[in-house]
């Protein structure tokens, strides 16, 4: 029997995942921060950053805010995904430097995390986030390897 391999670039991540696209992804870790994390993605205008806004990550108790945290770790974990910036407000229940931890334990490389109450308001903020994402971008950069087709998840 005649057995046919396909192969495809895809870029191979720390952790064995297979990625066909190498996204950097802007986390907010809670819905008030929601702006900042859009207004520092469309400063970027392309499709390599990818902003995930949501409504949670406050004021959440028990199960309800262990889903929240996982939900969005998860987020963070997909193989199309290189970098991440995390991006909290401060008084949140979603901490966002343990957000940012709890995703780097899963090999990614690179997670930053900013919060708006230490960087100074909205404005600094949202320039210091384009800063950091054009930083990430300089260290996720792959060559695609060629890997077998079966190897995606």
């Amino acid at each position: 029997m005649l057995s046919i391999e396909y192969k495809i670039k895809a870029f191979v991540r720390n952790n064995g995942q297979i990625g066909v696209r190498n996204k950097v992804l802007i986390l907010p870790s809670v819905a008030c921060v929601n702006h900042v994390a859009t207004s520092i993605s469309k400063f970027f205008d392309n499709r390599d950053v990818v902003c995930a806004t949501h409504e949670v990550g406050c004021a959440q108790i028990g199960d309800d805010f262990l889903k929240s945290f996982s939900v969005l770790a998860g987020l963070a974990n997909n193989p199309n995904v290189g970098a991440i910036l995390v991006v909290g407000l401060g008084c949140e229940r979603m901490v966002p430097d343990l957000l940012a931890e709890e995703i780097s334990k899963s090999g990614k490389p690179v997670v930053e995390c900013l919060v708006l109450q230490k960087e100074g308001g909205t404005a600094r903020m949202i320039s210091k986030g384009i800063k950091v994402i054009q930083s990430l971008f300089q260290k996720t950069r792959l060559e695609r390897e060629e890997v077998d087709l079966r190897s995606l998840k």
